[in-house]
Formats: C-alpha cells, sequence, structure tokens
C-alpha cells in the first residue's frame, strides 16, 4: 500500500516505557504513506491530576501551550505526524443518561473539527483510511466525521473483561463495529468472538521489532545465568499464586520484573521475596539488554475472561534473542507449542522451568530465532495492506 492518508486516533499514548501495538503498526503502515498518529484525547480530569503532581511538562502539552502537531522522525520515504488533541470532558464515570450520551457527543464534534483542520492543513483528506484503535466510544460519535473512504476498528483486549472499559465499552464497541468497513483483532480469542458480531472480521496478530530484540541474543550454553525473567507490566493479569510457588522452589535463582508496576497487591508479594528483583519501567531500547541476561523468559498469566483475548507482545521479543519460554494456558497458544512450554498448572510450570533450565540447546536457540523473525512488524503491515485491498475492492 502506497501513498494513502491514514488516520490512527488511539487509545495509546505514542511515548511510554513499554511496545505498543498500535505505535508498532503505525510506524510500520507510515512507510510509502501519510499517516496522522492522534495521541490519547486527555480530559479535564487528567489536566487537574498532573497540576496536581506537579507534572507541567504534561499540562504544557495538552492544553496546547507546546505545538499540538509534529513530525516525527522516520525513513525519508516515510511521513508520520502526531498530534496532541484539545482536552475533552470526562464521561466514564457517568451512568448512560442523557449527560453521558450529550457530554459523548460534544467530546466527539470538538474532537472531530480539530482533526479536521489538522487534516486539511497536512492535505490528507483524500482517500483517507480511518482506524480507531480500542477507542469505541469516540469512534462512535468520530465515525465517517472524516469523510473517509475506509473506517476500520482496531481491537487488542477484550473490552467486555476490562474493569476500566466495561461499563460502557461494549455496547460501544457493538455499535462501532457494526459500522465500520473492517474489525482488526490481534488475537485467536479475540478474533472467534468479534467475528460473529463484525461484518468483516480481521486476524492481524501483534509481532515484534526483529533487528531491536534480536541484540538479546546470547551464549547461554555456554555461559549459564541463574535468572529467570518476565518484562511487562506487573499488574491484575498476573496469577501471583504462582509465582509465589516459583520464588519458593527456584529460590537459588533471581527472578527478575522488568516493567511498570500498577497494581499495589501484585508488588506487595513480589516485595516479600529475596530473590526477586524489580526493575520499575525501561525504555523500549533497554529491553534487549535485559533479555540477554536471563535463563528463561517467563509469562505468569492467571487464566481469565481477559486474558483469553491476549497475544502477548513479550512472547515474541524473548523469542528474537533466542531466549527459552515458560507460560501458563492463559489462551489460545497452539502455534508456539513449538517454539515455547505451555503449562496447565503450577505443577507442570514448575516443571517444564525446570526441563528448560537443563536442556536448551544452539539448535533450539536457532529455531527460536527464525520463529520470530517471521513475526516482524513489517509482515504484519504487508498483511494490513492487503486486508485493505479486500475491504476497498469487495
Amino acid at each position: 500500500m502506497t501513498g494513502r492518508n491514514i488516520i490512527c486516533i488511539s487509545a495509546s499514548e505514542w511515548g511510554g516505557n513499554y511496545a505498543k501495538t498500535i505505535v508498532e503498526i503505525s510506524k510500520e503502515l507510515s512507510t510509502r504513506n501519510k499517516l496522522l498518529y492522534v495521541d490519547y484525547p486527555f480530559t479535564y480530569k487528567d489536566l487537574v491530576q498532573f497540576i496536581f503532581k506537579g507534572d507541567f511538562q504534561s499540562v504544557l502539552r495538552v492544553t496546547g501551550f507546546r505545538s499540538r502537531l509534529k513530525k516525527i522522525g522516520q525513513a525519508e520515504d516515510s511521513e508520520l505526524y502526531l498530534y496532541v488533541p484539545p482536552l475533552l470532558f470526562p464521561v466514564n464515570f457517568l451512568s448512560n443518561g442523557w449527560l453521558y450520551r450529550s457530554l459523548l457527543k460534544l467530546n466527539g464534534l470538538r474532537l472531530s473539527v480539530a482533526v479536521n483542520k489538522v487534516l486539511r492543513d497536512l492535505d490528507m483528506t483524500k482517500d483517507l483510511i480511518h482506524i480507531n484503535a480500542f477507542m469505541p466510544s469516540l469512534g462512535e460519535v468520530t465515525a465517517k466525521r472524516f469523510k473517509e473512504k475506509t473506517l476500520l476498528y482496531y481491537c487488542y483486549d477484550e473490552i467486555n473483561a476490562a474493569k476500566w472499559l466495561k461499563k460502557h465499552g461494549g455496547r460501544h464497541e457493538m455499535n462501532l463495529m457494526r459500522i465500520s468497513d473492517g474489525v482488526i483483532t490481534t488475537s485467536e480469542g479475540l478474533f472467534s468472538r468479534k467475528k460473529l458480531l463484525a461484518k468483516r472480521c480481521f486476524l492481524i496478530k501483534n509481532a515484534v521489532n526483529f533487528s531491536l530484540f534480536a541484540k538479546g541474543k546470547y551464549d547461554r550454553i555456554q555461559n549459564k545465568t541463574k535468572i529467570i525473567g518476565y518484562i511487562g507490566s506487573i499488574d491484575e493479569r498476573l496469577d501471583y499464586e504462582l509465582l509465589e510457588f516459583l520464588f519458593k522452589q527456584f529460590s537459588d535463582y533471581t527472578f527478575e520484573f522488568v516493567g511498570r508496576c500498577n497494581f499495589s497487591a501484585g508488588e506487595k508479594v513480589l516485595k516479600k521475596y529475596d530473590n526477586v528483583v524489580m526493575y520499575g519501567p525501561k525504555s523500549v531500547e533497554e529491553l534487549p539488554a535485559f533479555v540477554s541476561r536471563f535463563s528463561v523468559g517467563i509469562i505468569p498469566f492467571a487464566k481469565s475472561d481477559f486474558n483469553k483475548g491476549i497475544y502477548p507482545l513479550k512472547i515474541n521479543e524473548y523469542l528474537a534473542g533466542g531466549l527459552p519460554v515458560v507460560m501458563t494456558s492463559f489462551a489460545v497458544l497452539d502455534e508456539f507449542r513449538e517454539v515455547a512450554d505451555i503449562a496447565e498448572d503450577q505443577y507442570e510450570f514448575g516443571k517444564l522451568l525446570f526441563q528448560v533450565l537443563q536442556s536448551d540447546s544452539y539448535e533450539k536457540q536457532n529455531i527460536r530465532i527464525a520463529f520470530a523473525s517471521g513475526n516482524s512488524w513489517k509482515q504484519r503491515a504487508i498483511e494490513f495492506s492487503n486486508m485493505i485491498s479486500v475491504i476497498e475492492n469487495e
């Protein structure tokens, strides 16, 4: 796909200390196309919180005292712009009544007027592709307001199981899927559910910045370490009963956690153990150095309705560095059975973890790396382009 205009309105901020699916795919789609990424729309409530925290950099950014629009440096054949939208009214806490619907429509009008002006200034109004990335409430009230040729809904989590979204999210998602030209899902679990509700549903799985995470390759056969590692958020997705079991069973190993912590109960569990180290959030560029330290990478997710819809970014990040992987059977993960070990319970998890720590080989490492190389974001962008061709040529 070349020469197209693309707008992405996203629930994910562009920056931050962890990889984001829609950000990575946007970078790839901006190659040979012009893409406007509309950053997460903050509300007046967020502004008050920024002020009380003393975060005046964010205050300046969201209030427009700094330029709302900037071009992000990419390759010469890329045009990628980041736009910080005007502040919106907080509505999610309201019940579904007249006030909620009125303020949501006002937010949609406010956002669409501002974004349409940017599209005109950038000469991006022709043959526009509009991607709404997991923000169905705003997607419903801004749909077709940019005179887009193609409207897509990008779904990367199970909205009905997300505590912070399920009050209104499921209703808006259903409405947005009905009016969208296509729905993109990122996991088998999401695809199996959303295809029943959307007129066109596609599966484009998550991937990895392979060239970056391949730097995490390390000769673990000759130079054994005793570090069991996890890259990702410390949050409600994790199985803390399983983790405590592992901390005790592998007491002679160090467990390293690299990522933000937004679940105080989970943090309290991890801090109880002397063989646990938490490094906090790190930039994506810093993560391969941690992968190279690990003896094995784990994905200790609990089995839940929310986790059923996950295709974990971290698995291909581990595999790109040749790292063995042990994970729970939290979702449909059959494609990884040749390159990772999947446990049904904590005892099997411990058994598999012990086995991979004792029996890794150069052949297995090379198989993992080859698998991850086929799951690059560039490949996903090709799949995305092919999907749009299918939609627009039907």
